[in-house]
């Protein structure tokens, strides 16, 4: 699969109203539709999806324009969303199974929530990768400073070299999606139109981003 470098802020929007249609709500036609689409994906009807059934059931209801080059993005939402939960109280068995699953109910919810975030920051990732070649280096982010870009999205940035050093967790001189998601959630990097993660349902320690989710309660979900 080839690498998109987006730059047309209408592609990205479209993308962005795109990833609000993932049914992540507490409320009952979030729940219902939510329902329906683990249904459509748990082909053996056992209650829980691989990573590979869900990226294949993704790909039938997201564009390939919001796909494309996503497999990070997919993969650090699955991950969130497995660390997210408390283990389950069920048999051995069903928890080892659990461990490489995404579980029907709350779990399933979070991966949605996790996997519509990871992929707002797939796109402004794209955005600073000027040449498409998936990782940033120091001018690609030096240039996404100085054009405004980085304060568009509400991250002033002083020193570019310190900034750029905090997100090269591996200090490898190139930043990875994975380091560019971690460090845009601790800084609270968001795209016009995005929604950022709820208090509630941060992925990892002091990643939360201050938004509350509704206080209505999420109807229970069908074992």
């Amino acid at each position: 699969v080839s690498f998109i470098n987006v730059s047309n802020k209408a592609d990205v929007t479209a993308r962005l109203n795109e990833l609000k249609m993932l049914p992540v709500g507490k409320d009952p036609a979030s729940v219902a539709a939510r329902k329906e689409l683990f249904s459509g994906m748990d082909g053996n009807n056992n209650g829980y999806l691989s990573l590979a059934e869900l990226d294949g059931g993704l790909r039938r209801v997201l564009s390939a324009a919001v796909l494309v080059g996503a497999r990070p993005a997919i993969q650090r939402a699955f991950h969130a969303a497995k660390t997210a939960r408390p283990e389950s109280s069920g048999s051995q068995g069903r928890a080892a199974l659990s461990d490489d699953m995404v579980e029907r109910g709350e779990e399933f919810r979070l991966y949605l929530l996790y996997l519509r975030r990871y992929l707002e920051l797939l796109a402004a990732f794209e955005q600073v990768d000027t040449d498409g070649d998936r990782r940033l280096d120091r001018d690609e982010f030096e240039e996404a400073c100085a054009s405004g870009l980085l304060s568009d999205w509400g991250v002033d940035v002083t020193d570019v070299d310190r900034e750029f050093a905090a997100m090269d967790l591996d200090h490898g001189g190139k930043v990875l999606f994975d380091e560019f998601a971690h460090w845009a959630i601790t800084r609270h990097l968001k795209l016009p139109g995005a929604r950022p993660l709820p208090r509630s349902a941060a992925p990892e320690a002091g990643e939360g981003e201050g938004e509350e989710e509704g206080e209505e309660e999420e109807e229970e979900e069908e074992e």
